[in-house]
């Protein structure tokens, strides 16, 4: 089982600028309501819920904590770092929080005058960092078997483990990359090493990769533009990689992120028990995500290639071991469930890939 928290920039649930431009109401919430849906399913991928004939059945314990990325908004003082195990009740207290946040920075925003700055003082990477520190630090995540879920089941049970969940949006350009770091406008492409030295501490690195072995992920909310955003990204992953973590896409944990896609009408689809065809399982999402955090960067770099392929009307980026087959032709026909075949059936042929 794991224990782990949320840590959700109120800077960029919603882009600043898109709350002061003319976005309808119904797609700010929609956006609100899709961090809720893929945090949601984050939790529920951590808990045992295949034991459903087991007389005890153990479930994680989240935390969650708010930020804003330049110190644009006054966030109240969080003094203590307080585990909710998974329920019901626990989750409407995450979900009424949230909304409440959400609700006074969109009143803050909307008092704004035309051409007012929306970014505070502080960088982007120091504020994460300084979230990173009062994260380890406050929150007991050494806590004695008795209480903790990571400590009571096995270790081939955990999911997430000891982890930090992000909730911000990326740089998606140099440019934004400067201001990320507070430095301006840059040139010249940022190395791994760059990235992971500006959010992290020494103090950080000790304890996310000591004993406690904690990992950090960042759930992005920015929207997938290819190009030199793609690059970026995958930047960030590859530094994230350094603390057992990488990067998630919203859009890739979220049905309300995006309008729905429709398949082909010609496209004879395979389609598991949800009867969607538009886009993976979430549960298969994090396990590929989980599955490539292990990966070394070089090892990734020299062993694996990048590729892209067809679901319906949209286009999913994949990383995949490299043995000599083309992606670029083929289009993928929906999704199943590993049950699909009778005992002793099995594929003529098959490759693992991944999402990024």
């Amino acid at each position: 089982m794991d224990q782990n928290t949320r840590n959700i920039d109120m800077e960029q649930v919603v882009p600043l600028e898109e709350v002061v431009g003319e976005l309808e109401e119904s797609l700010l919430q929609a956006r609100l309501n899709s961090i809720k849906q893929a945090a949601l399913r984050i939790a529920t991928f951590c808990t045992d819920a295949g034991k459903i004939s087991e007389s005890r059945r153990d479930l994680p314990s989240l935390g969650f904590r708010f930020y804003s990325s330049t110190e644009y908004f006054s966030v109240p003082p969080q003094l203590t770092g307080e585990w909710h195990d998974l329920s019901l009740s626990s989750w409407d207290v995450l979900e009424d929080s949230l909304v409440e946040r959400f609700d006074s920075v969109l009143a803050a925003v909307q008092r704004t005058k035309p051409g007012d700055s929306l970014v505070g003082r502080k960088s982007q990477a120091a504020a994460l960092g300084k979230v990173l520190e009062e994260v380890s630090a406050l929150y007991s995540w050494d806590r004695p078997a008795l209480h903790s879920p990571v400590k009571k089941g096995r270790k081939a049970e955990h999911k997430l483990g000891n982890s930090v969940v992000v909730v911000t949006r990326l740089p998606g350009d140099l440019t934004e990359f400067g201001q990320f770091l507070g430095v301006g406008a840059r040139r010249k492409k940022p190395t791994v090493r760059e990235v992971v030295d500006s959010f992290t501490s020494k103090r950080v690195k000790s304890q996310f990769t000591g004993e406690l072995n904690i990992a950090l992920h960042v759930l992005d909310t920015g929207k997938e533009d290819g190009g030199e955003r793609a690059e970026m990204v995958h930047l960030f992953n590859r530094a994230l990689k350094e603390l057992r973590g990488g990067v998630m896409p919203l859009s890739s944990l979220s049905t309300l992120y995006s309008t729905k896609m429709e398949a082909a009408n010609g496209c004879s689809t395979l389609v598991c028990s949800s009867r969607s065809v538009q886009r993976m399982p979430s549960s298969a999402v994090i396990q590929s995500h989980l599955a490539e955090a292990v990966v070394p960067s070089k090892m990734l770099d020299k062993s694996y290639m990048r590729g892209e392929i067809k679901v319906g009307e949209g286009v999913v980026g994949l990383e995949f071991a490299n043995c000599g087959v083309e992606f670029c032709d083929l289009q993928s026909r929906g999704f199943i469930r590993s049950t699909f075949f009778k005992p002793g059936q099995k594929w003529k042929q098959s490759l693992t890939a991944w999402s990024d």
